[in-house]
């Protein structure tokens, strides 16, 4: 059964695992930014997920570039 977007952030807003959430074009819809101790709880958290429909995982092993500010 999939549920409208507004119950999926709703959702969303409620772990505190999920770290960000940024709507996206192209073949998916969101990408989530989330924080576990380990892949047994990541993988108890994608289960969760997947009562709203077909999910998509990527592990981060390093990061190129930081978040840092932009000055407009």
């Amino acid at each position: 059964m999939r549920l409208d977007r507004t119950a999926i952030i709703r959702y969303i807003k409620k772990c505190k695992n999920v770290i960000e959430c940024n709507c996206v074009t192209g073949d998916y819809s969101m990408l989530l930014e989330v924080l576990f101790e380990n892949t047994m709880e990541l993988d108890r958290f994608i289960g969760e997920l997947q009562y709203f429909g077909r999910t998509k995982t990527l592990i981060v092993f390093s990061a190129s570039v930081e978040h840092r500010g932009v000055e407009l």
